[in-house]
């Protein structure tokens, strides 16, 4: 199994792309949807706004009341002549009924690029369990692959520490290894990890296939 590979500049999960702007393939008007952490399901929005590297968006239903706040990771799935997943966080929340937001994109994929590399941006619900320590750590995963993942969550873990790794692909199904810290990149509200996979059932495997096969 290769190392961990969601953090090179080359061949990574994003070394190669070439859309660095939203405003290039997303005009006012267009539908994308959102997935935040914690949820399953697609909230379908309007573009108000794509600028170079933000959206502004409202959401075109009415959105039952959800735990969203500046700084929160969320994906976003976008469809025209490809399809795309853009990553980013929440950089304001501009009213709560029609949910209203700026959204600041960090970046953007074209969805059968990431079934092709096995390597795709998430915003998912994860646990974490330090190996000897029995607490749980509640974190987000930003991207997956099978050598790895990159997440954030608000506890210091330590570099080379062994964890207990589970990612809730969707309601029933989950992403799990054992596996050691190889990055820590402190932020300004939490701090990002990247775990790389040593130890991995082969229903997860099956469970992250299935996911990336779906997906794309």
């Amino acid at each position: 199994m290769k190392g961990y590979d969601l953090d090179e500049k080359k061949g990574g999960l994003f070394g190669f792309l070439s859309i660095k702007s939203p405003s290039r393939i997303i005009k006012s008007n267009d539908s994308i949807q959102l997935k935040y952490p914690g949820s399953f399901d697609l909230i379908k929005f309007t573009v108000l706004e794509s600028g170079e590297n933000s959206l502004k968006i409202r959401s075109k239903d009415t959105v039952q009341p959800v735990d969203l706040s500046k700084g929160d990771h969320v994906v976003l799935y976008f469809t025209s002549n490809d399809s795309y997943v853009l990553s980013g966080e929440i950089d304001s929340i501009i009213s709560a009924d029609p949910l209203e937001m700026a959204v600041k994109v960090s970046s953007i994929e074209k969805l059968k690029n990431a079934k092709k590399n096995q390597r795709v941006p998430v915003c998912m619900q994860t646990n974490l369990k330090v190996i000897g320590i029995q607490e749980n750590i509640p974190a987000v995963a930003k991207a997956i692959s099978f050598n790895g993942v990159k997440l954030i969550c608000r506890e210091d873990i330590m570099l080379e520490d062994l964890i207990d790794v589970s990612v809730s692909l969707d309601d029933t199904n989950k992403f799990a290894f054992k596996g050691r810290v190889v990055r820590k990149n402190p932020m300004s509200n939490c701090t990002e990890y990247g775990i790389e996979v040593h130890e991995i059932g082969e229903s997860s495997v099956r469970n992250l296939t299935r996911y990336i096969n779906r997906l794309a």
